[in-house]
Protein backbone atom coordinates (compact mmCIF):
# COMPACT_ATOMS: atom_id res chain seq x y z
CA UNK A 1 0.00 0.00 0.00
CA UNK A 2 1.36 3.41 -0.77
CA UNK A 3 2.34 6.10 1.89
CA UNK A 4 -0.57 9.08 2.25
CA UNK A 5 -0.14 12.13 2.31
CA UNK A 6 -2.68 14.81 3.56
CA UNK A 7 -2.22 18.30 1.68
CA UNK A 8 -3.66 21.17 3.06
CA UNK A 9 -3.81 24.52 1.08
CA UNK A 10 -6.89 26.96 0.17
CA UNK A 11 -5.71 27.58 -3.27
CA UNK A 12 -7.16 24.61 -5.42
CA UNK A 13 -4.42 25.38 -8.11
CA UNK A 14 -1.88 24.47 -5.49
CA UNK A 15 -3.63 21.61 -4.35
CA UNK A 16 -3.91 20.76 -7.66
CA UNK A 17 0.68 20.73 -8.53
CA UNK A 18 1.24 18.89 -5.81
CA UNK A 19 -0.94 16.25 -5.78
CA UNK A 20 -0.04 15.58 -9.27
CA UNK A 21 3.53 15.54 -8.59
CA UNK A 22 2.73 13.31 -5.18
CA UNK A 23 0.78 11.06 -7.20
CA UNK A 24 3.38 10.60 -9.87
CA UNK A 25 5.73 9.46 -7.35
CA UNK A 26 3.61 6.89 -6.10
CA UNK A 27 1.92 8.60 -2.69
CA UNK A 28 -2.08 8.02 -2.29
CA UNK A 29 -3.07 12.18 -2.12
CA UNK A 30 -5.69 13.52 0.17
CA UNK A 31 -6.48 16.93 -0.28
CA UNK A 32 -8.19 19.21 2.07
CA UNK A 33 -8.93 22.98 1.70
CA UNK A 34 -8.97 23.87 5.02
CA UNK A 35 -7.93 23.15 8.66
CA UNK A 36 -11.47 22.15 9.18
CA UNK A 37 -11.54 19.46 6.30
CA UNK A 38 -8.10 18.30 7.22
CA UNK A 39 -9.53 17.67 10.57
CA UNK A 40 -12.38 15.66 9.06
CA UNK A 41 -10.20 13.83 7.17
CA UNK A 42 -7.85 12.81 10.12
CA UNK A 43 -10.77 11.51 11.69
CA UNK A 44 -11.79 9.65 8.76
CA UNK A 45 -8.31 7.79 8.16
CA UNK A 46 -5.99 7.60 10.74
CA UNK A 47 -3.26 6.21 8.53
CA UNK A 48 -2.11 9.23 6.90
CA UNK A 49 1.65 8.92 7.04
CA UNK A 50 2.58 12.83 6.29
CA UNK A 51 0.46 16.30 6.62
CA UNK A 52 1.73 19.06 4.44
CA UNK A 53 0.27 22.34 5.27
CA UNK A 54 -0.05 25.55 4.13
CA UNK A 55 1.58 28.04 7.24
CA UNK A 56 -1.12 30.59 6.32
CA UNK A 57 -3.18 28.37 8.28
CA UNK A 58 -1.96 28.56 11.61
CA UNK A 59 -4.49 28.94 13.89
CA UNK A 60 -5.99 25.33 11.94
CA UNK A 61 -2.90 23.85 11.39
CA UNK A 62 -2.51 24.06 15.38
CA UNK A 63 -5.72 22.33 15.29
CA UNK A 64 -4.27 19.53 12.86
CA UNK A 65 -1.05 19.18 14.24
CA UNK A 66 -2.60 18.54 17.76
CA UNK A 67 -5.45 16.06 16.75
CA UNK A 68 -2.70 14.17 14.66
Amino acid sequence: MADTVLIVDDTPANLQVLGQILKGKGYEVIAALSGKDAITALQKRKEIDLILLDVIFWKDSLQVVLIA
